[in-house]
């Protein structure tokens, strides 16, 4: 025993892996991590196994050198970082795209979905003219779960693959025609199931359009935890994208019949705000389904005098509404 104190070390060294990985991964940056392995034999390559991100912002200046030169040295970041077992994220932003930047990023997106195998994509990108072209290797891809996704252009020649995906965010981008249904599929309208959750309180921003119910429907049934519930509607301009690639008449029917399984076992406060007329049906949806609830909140949105009429009708259809909780108090306002 006198030994071992007296070489210090030893006790730290002596511990598991999995509780030095824990202790590095608490160091404040990436660069830290790796300078531990100059401390002994034993911490020379532990570095590499533990998880890490990678962000990259390219400084603001219209001085191509200065781009070049950072476009270098992520460039030697990633080789660096090409034998680190666990890359969460990579996220480069604010390149000003030329087409002569193309096969950079390239480069980047390779080592995201094919070396890194990363879970979080975010590529941003200013671009007056031509966009990047996303490349067709990244298409079918394993591992990413959440894609962010600035003025690229996305032309998939085939089906895409993103099987782990949970987020997807696409900004200033065209689509051509047919593109959005071969990497959207229109997944909430199709059926897909989001991944079983514990969240206890969500909140979530959406639109008016009807077309956003099954997606909603199927993310609450992946939250059998929730006790409480807001949804703030807000509105939107007409002929948004979904409604451009579906035939909307039909997708409300497949939403009104469609039987949701399961219940809300915890659930027992409901918020809506900026309540539309057309949301009723998800309206319903909840009483139907929160077995347990005590309150619903209902705020409208005033629209002006002329609207008022429009509010009675709208709250008697909801005390119309069967609930499945018998302690529910439904309180319709508006604002």
């Amino acid at each position: 025993m006198q030994r071992k104190l007296m070489a210090g070390g030893d006790r730290l060294n002596d511990l598991p892996d999995s509780i030095l990985l824990h202790i590095l991964s608490m160091l404040p940056n990436n660069k830290e991590v790796v300078r531990t392995s100059v401390l002994s034999e034993r911490w020379q390559f532990l570095w590499k196994f533990v998880p890490t991100s990678l962000e990259f912002n390219f400084p603001v200046s219209d001085n191509e050198n200065d781009t070049r030169d950072y476009l270098v040295s992520i460039h030697r970041e990633l080789y660096y970082w090409r034998s680190c077992e666990k890359i969460r994220k990579l996220r480069v932003w604010c390149l000003k795209y030329d087409e002569c930047y193309a096969k950079d990023v390239d480069i980047w997106v390779y080592f995201a979905t094919k070396l890194a195998n990363v879970e979080d994509l975010q590529l941003g990108l200013s671009t007056n003219n031509r966009r990047y072209e996303f490349p067709q290797f990244a298409y079918k891809n394993a591992s990413l779960r959440n894609l962010v996704l600035w003025n690229c252009q996305l032309n998939p020649f085939g089906n895409v693959n993103w099987s782990s995906l949970l987020s997807l965010s696409i900004v200033y981008m065209e689509f051509t025609d047919g593109v959005i249904e071969k990497f959207l599929s229109i997944l909430e309208l199709k059926g897909w199931e989001f991944p079983p959750s514990s969240r206890k309180f969500l909140e979530l921003d959406v639109g008016f359009e009807q077309l956003d119910f099954p997606g909603i429907c199927c993310f609450l049934q992946s939250s059998l935890d929730l006790e409480t519930l807001v949804i703030d509607w807000y509105d939107v301009e007409s002929g948004d994208l979904l409604s451009r690639y579906t035939n909307e008449d039909e997708q409300i029917r497949r939403f009104e019949s469609h039987n949701f399984n399961g219940s809300f076992p915890y659930l027992k406060t409901i918020k809506i705000l900026n309540l539309n007329g057309s949301v009723l049906p998800l309206v319903k949806y909840l009483l139907n389904h929160a077995i347990v609830l005590e309150k619903f909140d209902i705020v409208a949105a005033f629209q002006g005098s002329d609207a008022s009429p429009n509010y009675v009708t709208m709250a008697q259809e909801l005390l119309s509404y069967p609930i499945s909780s018998p302690h529910a108090s439904v309180v319709f306002s508006y604002r």
